[in-house]
């Protein structure tokens, strides 16, 4: 009898686990933790906020890459390696399967169509500023004239 209760409950277990899928705040973990390592921190890394399925594609803003999604539900980052950077410079297409946490790494040198629509995650610089002068602290004028008036 109990040998039959242990095997019923671990066959729910296993598919319990089966039937888990991997949160885009999971997606994002792997991202910086197996992929990024500690680097992320000096990246922009962008995410779409659904969830991208096979047959789509992902473009670069120039249009000469095409990058066509590798698996049934993914999540999509866009990693931007050096933000401060014009562009040619390095990026990654990442690609994290919903279902296992498997990844797809493409790696290039033009940014993501579209990725300023997407969600930023991690920035190294403030992107709600407007005014480019709000980037840098400029110090008031000190008025050093006394009047005796």
């Amino acid at each position: 009898m109990k040998k039959g209760n242990l095997l019923v409950c671990a066959m729910l277990v296993m598919c319990q686990l089966s039937l888990a899928q991997v949160s885009r705040d999971s997606a994002y973990a792997i991202l910086k933790t197996d992929i990024l390592d500690s680097t992320w921190i000096e990246k922009e890394i962008f995410s779409t906020t659904e969830v991208l399925h096979f047959g789509d594609t992902v473009s670069s803003s120039f249009g000469n890459k095409l990058f066509l999604v590798p698996y049934s539900d993914c999540w999509f980052f866009f990693v931007d390696e050096k933000p401060f950077a014009n562009w040619c410079h390095g990026c990654k297409y990442v690609f994290i399967n919903k279902e296992t946490g498997d990844y797809v790494v493409n790696n290039s040198y033009y940014p993501a169509k579209g990725r300023h629509e997407m969600d930023l995650l991690n920035s190294v610089l403030p992107r709600k500023a407007t005014d480019p002068k709000s980037l840098f602290r400029i110090p008031k004028s000190r008025n050093t004239t006394t009047s005796d008036n």
